[in-house]
């Protein structure tokens, strides 16, 4: 039982720590008081050493985002010419995508804010000119 308790102390320091700081560099002091100074469970070695891992991870893990992105773009320029042909089914809907990407590129307006108008503007046209074949 003493086990569960330290890992429910650890727990409730951590969540403090992430729950009152704004992130950044600037939590490392804190994080060097609360821990090291405060609550003595690390040494200033162990803790300098934790804060070389965590900086290393860090850059890592922004260099693979970086990389990340053009892979994802990639993948979704294949599912759009893969679904194109089954969603661009007449001259409208051609119209409403070459609107929407338009207005992605030039003005920036929201996705959410494309993605409801362009549902209203669906709903709008299959009342009034529902193709055929669709209910």
């Amino acid at each position: 039982m003493d086990f569960v308790r330290h890992w429910r102390e650890i727990g409730a320091a951590f969540f403090r720590l992430g729950a009152t700081s704004y992130g950044g560099p600037a939590i490392m002091g804190v994080m060097q008081a609360e821990l090291q100074e405060r609550r003595q469970w690390l040494s200033q070695p162990r803790f300098v050493e934790g804060l070389a891992l965590v900086v290393r991870a860090f850059t890592w893990t922004r260099a693979m985002l970086r990389g990340m992105s053009p892979a994802v773009i990639g993948l979704l320029a294949v599912s759009l010419t893969r679904l194109a042909p089954y969603a661009l089914v007449d001259p409208l809907a051609v119209t409403m995508f070459v609107a929407t990407v338009a207005a992605l590129l030039l003005w920036r307006p929201g996705t959410v804010r494309l993605m409801l108008g362009g549902a209203v503007l669906g709903a709008l046209r299959h009342r009034w000119f529902p193709l055929p074949g669709v209910r």
